[in-house]
């Protein structure tokens, strides 16, 4: 614990926060352990989205480090949609290009407009949809989740973020063990969204939605915690929320 609080700044000085979030499972207190698990949800609490909105498709949109947008895989149709959000997030205000967005394809073709803009721009702290929207901050997996959120929340999806972590007992684990994730559920299944993909809702427990981020991002993640950010700020659209507020997360099972 004390190596923990000693290497802070260098942690966060080489990109280390989703580390020191997900370590924070492990050395926060019972009260605050308790205060988070409040704001848990709990999967078999969450409600299908209804009506859902009808999209043309729903293919699996990946970004590859290695290789950038492989657009060949993106439909024919689709194209135009992307060159579309390329464009608003550079000349559209903020609430026009959320209120562009109906369905999760939408909200996958928005995260791929701002995963490639921002993506390489200097680091810094967000505390507003405005930072990753005009002020260009770089666009993480959890500022992927929280815009998915906000642009799809007046079209009946509840703002739920998906947190999962890795343990950190693990060697091959040390690198990157955090990951969030839109997620939202239709006819008892879920479907996620996060700056790598738009999954379809085909997963019919937490768990398989885990066992895929495991498999599609190369971690072996062991735990989860679902939040509605509406319920931990009254303001949560103007601001972001933060990745420490998740100290508490359950095994997946």
């Amino acid at each position: 614990m004390v190596d923990v609080f000693m290497n802070y700044k260098k942690m966060i000085s080489r990109g280390g926060l989703a580390l020191l979030c997900a370590a924070s499972i492990f050395i926060s207190g019972p009260n605050q352990r308790m205060i988070e698990e409040q704001h848990s949800i709990r999967p078999e609490t969450i409600k299908d989205v209804e009506p859902f909105p009808e999209m043309k498709s729903l293919d699996r949109l990946v970004y590859d480090t290695s290789n950038g947008f492989r657009e060949v895989i993106i439909p024919e149709s689709d194209k135009e949609t992307c060159k579309k959000y390329d464009s608003m997030i550079n000349k559209s205000s903020l609430q026009e290009v959320i209120d562009s967005v109906k369905t999760p394809l939408d909200a996958r073709f928005m995260v791929m407009s701002y995963h490639k803009r921002n993506t390489g721009t200097v680091e810094k702290k967000c505390f507003s949809p405005e930072d990753i929207h005009k002020n260009r901050v770089e666009f993480v997996c959890l500022h992927a989740a929280y815009m998915t959120a906000r642009a799809l929340d007046d079209n009946g999806f509840p703002p739920l973020i998906l947190s999962v972590a890795v343990s950190l007992d693990k060697p091959n684990n040390k690198d990157n063990p955090f990951h969030a994730v839109f997620l939202y559920r239709y006819k008892g299944n879920f479907g996620m969204i996060d700056n790598h993909s738009v999954m379809a809702p085909v997963f019919d427990s937490i768990k398989h939605v885990v066992e895929y981020l495991s498999c599609n991002m190369g971690r072996e993640y062991t735990l989860y915690r679902i939040r509605d950010i509406s319920l931990e700020s009254a303001d949560w659209k103007e601001h972001m929320p933060s990745p420490d507020k998740a100290p508490y997360y359950e095994d997946v099972k």
